[in-house]
Protein backbone atom coordinates (compact mmCIF):
# COMPACT_ATOMS: atom_id res chain seq x y z
CA UNK A 1 0.00 0.00 0.00
CA UNK A 2 3.16 2.62 0.74
CA UNK A 3 3.85 2.25 -3.14
CA UNK A 4 0.41 2.86 -4.06
CA UNK A 5 0.70 5.45 -1.81
CA UNK A 6 3.49 7.26 -3.77
CA UNK A 7 2.20 6.68 -7.28
CA UNK A 8 -0.81 8.39 -5.89
CA UNK A 9 0.79 11.28 -5.23
CA UNK A 10 3.17 11.20 -8.21
CA UNK A 11 0.32 11.16 -10.33
CA UNK A 12 -1.89 13.77 -7.95
CA UNK A 13 2.13 16.16 -8.50
CA UNK A 14 1.85 15.12 -12.39
CA UNK A 15 -1.42 16.41 -13.24
CA UNK A 16 -1.34 19.94 -10.75
CA UNK A 17 1.74 20.53 -12.56
CA UNK A 18 0.83 19.70 -16.07
CA UNK A 19 -2.66 21.58 -15.29
CA UNK A 20 -0.30 24.80 -14.17
CA UNK A 21 0.79 24.81 -17.60
CA UNK A 22 -1.90 24.54 -19.55
CA UNK A 23 -3.57 26.94 -17.43
CA UNK A 24 -1.09 29.46 -18.46
CA UNK A 25 -0.49 28.62 -22.23
CA UNK A 26 -4.31 28.93 -22.29
CA UNK A 27 -3.89 32.52 -21.00
CA UNK A 28 -1.55 33.07 -23.76
CA UNK A 29 -3.38 31.64 -26.08
CA UNK A 30 -6.54 33.53 -25.47
CA UNK A 31 -5.23 36.36 -24.54
CA UNK A 32 -8.25 37.01 -21.63
CA UNK A 33 -5.38 38.08 -18.90
CA UNK A 34 -6.56 35.70 -16.97
CA UNK A 35 -5.10 32.00 -17.79
CA UNK A 36 -8.66 30.70 -18.25
CA UNK A 37 -9.93 29.63 -21.48
CA UNK A 38 -13.37 27.68 -20.21
CA UNK A 39 -16.35 29.31 -19.13
CA UNK A 40 -16.81 29.06 -15.43
CA UNK A 41 -19.72 26.55 -14.61
CA UNK A 42 -21.74 27.66 -11.25
CA UNK A 43 -22.81 24.29 -10.22
CA UNK A 44 -22.22 20.48 -11.73
CA UNK A 45 -22.99 17.08 -10.30
CA UNK A 46 -21.13 13.47 -10.73
CA UNK A 47 -22.15 10.07 -10.49
CA UNK A 48 -19.00 7.57 -10.11
CA UNK A 49 -17.90 3.82 -9.42
CA UNK A 50 -14.87 3.37 -7.69
CA UNK A 51 -12.61 0.26 -7.40
CA UNK A 52 -10.27 0.36 -3.96
CA UNK A 53 -7.39 -1.28 -2.71
CA UNK A 54 -7.99 -0.78 1.44
CA UNK A 55 -5.95 -1.64 3.94
CA UNK A 56 -7.38 -1.80 7.51
CA UNK A 57 -4.15 -1.92 9.99
CA UNK A 58 -3.49 -2.74 13.08
CA UNK A 59 -0.59 -0.24 14.72
CA UNK A 60 1.29 -1.12 17.69
CA UNK A 61 3.87 1.74 18.70
CA UNK A 62 4.34 2.27 15.39
CA UNK A 63 4.81 -1.45 14.27
CA UNK A 64 2.62 -3.34 12.06
CA UNK A 65 0.70 -5.63 13.74
CA UNK A 66 -1.83 -6.97 10.64
CA UNK A 67 -4.96 -6.11 10.42
CA UNK A 68 -6.82 -6.71 7.29
CA UNK A 69 -4.81 -5.67 4.39
CA UNK A 70 -5.24 -5.28 0.47
CA UNK A 71 -9.25 -6.00 1.01
CA UNK A 72 -11.28 -4.90 -2.49
CA UNK A 73 -13.85 -1.92 -2.17
CA UNK A 74 -16.26 -1.25 -4.33
CA UNK A 75 -18.40 2.67 -4.03
CA UNK A 76 -20.76 4.05 -5.91
CA UNK A 77 -21.24 7.91 -5.13
CA UNK A 78 -22.63 11.14 -6.01
CA UNK A 79 -21.70 14.51 -5.44
CA UNK A 80 -22.63 17.91 -6.21
CA UNK A 81 -19.98 21.01 -6.87
CA UNK A 82 -21.20 24.49 -6.36
CA UNK A 83 -18.21 27.67 -7.68
CA UNK A 84 -17.28 29.63 -4.56
CA UNK A 85 -14.99 32.24 -6.64
CA UNK A 86 -17.10 33.61 -9.61
CA UNK A 87 -14.22 34.46 -11.87
CA UNK A 88 -12.46 30.80 -11.16
CA UNK A 89 -13.27 27.13 -11.73
CA UNK A 90 -12.84 26.70 -7.94
CA UNK A 91 -15.59 24.13 -6.55
CA UNK A 92 -17.07 23.00 -3.37
CA UNK A 93 -18.00 19.37 -4.01
CA UNK A 94 -19.88 17.58 -1.73
CA UNK A 95 -22.07 14.28 -1.70
CA UNK A 96 -22.87 10.63 -0.50
CA UNK A 97 -22.11 7.39 -1.23
CA UNK A 98 -22.23 3.86 0.07
CA UNK A 99 -18.92 1.38 0.15
CA UNK A 100 -18.73 -2.43 0.20
CA UNK A 101 -15.41 -3.45 1.21
CA UNK A 102 -14.51 -7.65 1.00
CA UNK A 103 -11.89 -10.36 2.02
CA UNK A 104 -11.65 -13.94 2.26
CA UNK A 105 -9.23 -16.50 2.35
CA UNK A 106 -9.35 -20.64 2.93
CA UNK A 107 -6.64 -22.87 3.98
CA UNK A 108 -6.61 -26.54 3.31
CA UNK A 109 -4.65 -29.14 5.33
CA UNK A 110 -3.88 -32.97 4.93
CA UNK A 111 -7.42 -35.39 6.13
CA UNK A 112 -9.66 -32.75 4.42
CA UNK A 113 -9.64 -29.91 7.00
CA UNK A 114 -10.37 -26.20 6.13
CA UNK A 115 -10.21 -23.33 7.88
CA UNK A 116 -11.23 -19.99 5.95
CA UNK A 117 -12.41 -16.58 6.53
CA UNK A 118 -14.32 -13.65 5.18
CA UNK A 119 -14.82 -10.24 6.34
CA UNK A 120 -17.11 -7.56 4.75
CA UNK A 121 -17.75 -3.93 6.05
CA UNK A 122 -20.29 -1.87 4.68
CA UNK A 123 -20.00 2.16 5.15
CA UNK A 124 -22.25 5.29 4.22
CA UNK A 125 -19.52 7.66 3.01
CA UNK A 126 -19.69 11.72 2.62
CA UNK A 127 -17.04 13.17 1.25
CA UNK A 128 -16.42 17.47 1.36
CA UNK A 129 -13.43 18.47 -1.05
CA UNK A 130 -12.49 21.65 -3.19
CA UNK A 131 -11.82 20.99 -6.74
CA UNK A 132 -10.59 23.29 -9.79
CA UNK A 133 -11.14 22.58 -12.64
CA UNK A 134 -8.28 23.16 -15.16
CA UNK A 135 -9.31 23.03 -19.15
CA UNK A 136 -7.00 22.05 -21.55
CA UNK A 137 -6.83 24.81 -24.43
CA UNK A 138 -8.27 23.87 -27.82
CA UNK A 139 -9.63 20.72 -26.32
CA UNK A 140 -12.85 18.90 -24.66
CA UNK A 141 -10.53 18.16 -22.10
CA UNK A 142 -9.67 19.15 -18.92
CA UNK A 143 -8.14 17.71 -15.00
CA UNK A 144 -9.95 18.43 -11.68
CA UNK A 145 -7.27 18.35 -8.86
CA UNK A 146 -9.29 18.06 -5.16
CA UNK A 147 -8.44 17.59 -1.80
CA UNK A 148 -10.43 17.42 1.17
CA UNK A 149 -12.20 14.90 3.71
CA UNK A 150 -14.15 11.80 3.67
CA UNK A 151 -16.36 11.09 6.81
CA UNK A 152 -17.83 7.59 7.13
CA UNK A 153 -20.17 5.95 8.97
CA UNK A 154 -20.43 1.98 9.03
CA UNK A 155 -23.43 -0.34 9.33
CA UNK A 156 -21.35 -3.31 9.11
CA UNK A 157 -18.07 -4.82 10.26
CA UNK A 158 -18.15 -8.36 10.17
CA UNK A 159 -15.32 -11.38 10.37
CA UNK A 160 -16.99 -14.46 9.43
CA UNK A 161 -14.75 -17.62 10.51
CA UNK A 162 -15.17 -21.33 9.67
CA UNK A 163 -13.37 -25.02 10.58
CA UNK A 164 -14.54 -28.00 8.68
CA UNK A 165 -13.23 -31.67 9.39
CA UNK A 166 -14.12 -35.10 9.13
CA UNK A 167 -14.87 -35.20 12.43
CA UNK A 168 -16.73 -31.84 12.72
CA UNK A 169 -17.52 -28.36 12.17
CA UNK A 170 -17.77 -24.84 13.87
CA UNK A 171 -18.11 -21.18 12.45
CA UNK A 172 -18.86 -17.99 14.37
CA UNK A 173 -19.05 -14.36 13.19
CA UNK A 174 -17.97 -11.50 15.04
CA UNK A 175 -18.65 -7.96 15.00
CA UNK A 176 -16.30 -5.33 15.04
CA UNK A 177 -18.77 -2.73 16.31
CA UNK A 178 -20.13 -4.72 18.91
CA UNK A 179 -19.88 -4.96 23.12
CA UNK A 180 -20.66 -8.11 22.11
CA UNK A 181 -18.09 -9.86 20.51
CA UNK A 182 -15.20 -7.16 21.53
CA UNK A 183 -13.65 -6.67 24.80
CA UNK A 184 -13.04 -2.87 22.72
CA UNK A 185 -15.95 -1.89 20.04
CA UNK A 186 -14.52 -0.23 16.79
CA UNK A 187 -15.44 3.53 16.45
CA UNK A 188 -18.22 3.40 13.64
CA UNK A 189 -17.62 6.92 12.80
CA UNK A 190 -14.13 7.97 11.49
CA UNK A 191 -13.15 11.08 9.88
CA UNK A 192 -9.92 10.63 6.66
CA UNK A 193 -8.89 12.95 4.67
CA UNK A 194 -7.93 12.51 0.60
CA UNK A 195 -6.32 14.13 -2.45
CA UNK A 196 -6.25 13.40 -6.38
CA UNK A 197 -7.28 14.25 -9.33
CA UNK A 198 -9.59 13.33 -11.97
CA UNK A 199 -9.25 13.76 -16.03
CA UNK A 200 -12.94 15.01 -17.56
CA UNK A 201 -13.26 13.96 -21.45
CA UNK A 202 -16.47 15.53 -21.90
CA UNK A 203 -19.38 14.27 -19.59
CA UNK A 204 -16.99 11.55 -18.82
CA UNK A 205 -14.20 11.45 -16.20
CA UNK A 206 -11.68 9.02 -14.96
CA UNK A 207 -9.75 9.73 -11.45
CA UNK A 208 -7.09 8.66 -8.82
CA UNK A 209 -6.95 9.19 -5.40
CA UNK A 210 -5.98 8.17 -1.94
CA UNK A 211 -7.36 8.44 1.35
CA UNK A 212 -5.46 8.39 4.40
CA UNK A 213 -7.06 8.46 8.55
CA UNK A 214 -7.63 11.66 10.52
CA UNK A 215 -9.13 9.50 13.27
CA UNK A 216 -8.78 5.82 14.09
CA UNK A 217 -11.24 2.63 14.33
CA UNK A 218 -9.28 1.98 17.82
CA UNK A 219 -7.11 3.72 20.13
CA UNK A 220 -5.36 3.19 23.25
CA UNK A 221 -2.75 2.50 25.38
CA UNK A 222 -0.95 -1.17 26.65
CA UNK A 223 1.64 -0.90 28.76
CA UNK A 224 2.87 2.73 27.98
CA UNK A 225 2.81 2.03 24.03
CA UNK A 226 0.74 3.37 22.06
CA UNK A 227 -2.09 0.97 20.45
CA UNK A 228 -4.33 2.03 17.16
CA UNK A 229 -6.35 0.48 14.01
CA UNK A 230 -7.17 2.37 11.13
CA UNK A 231 -7.72 2.37 7.54
CA UNK A 232 -5.99 3.96 4.18
CA UNK A 233 -6.88 3.34 0.55
CA UNK A 234 -6.55 3.92 -2.96
CA UNK A 235 -9.23 4.42 -5.72
CA UNK A 236 -9.70 3.98 -9.11
CA UNK A 237 -12.51 5.91 -10.33
CA UNK A 238 -14.65 6.27 -13.65
CA UNK A 239 -17.63 8.74 -13.81
CA UNK A 240 -20.53 10.75 -15.19
CA UNK A 241 -21.07 14.70 -15.36
CA UNK A 242 -23.65 16.61 -15.65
Amino acid sequence: MKKLFVIACALFALCTTASAQFMNAGGNAGGNGQGMSQDVESTFGTLRFSYSSMNIVADYDGETEGGFEEMNALSLEWTNAHNIMASQPLYLEYGAGLQWSFWSDEERYGDGEKYSQSVNFLAVKVPVSVVYDLAIPQTSFSIMPYAGLNLATYLLGQVDNSYDSSEYSESHTVSCFSDDDMDEPWNRVVLGWQVGARINFGKYFAGVGYEGPLTNFLKDTYDGEKYRVYSNQLNITLGWKF
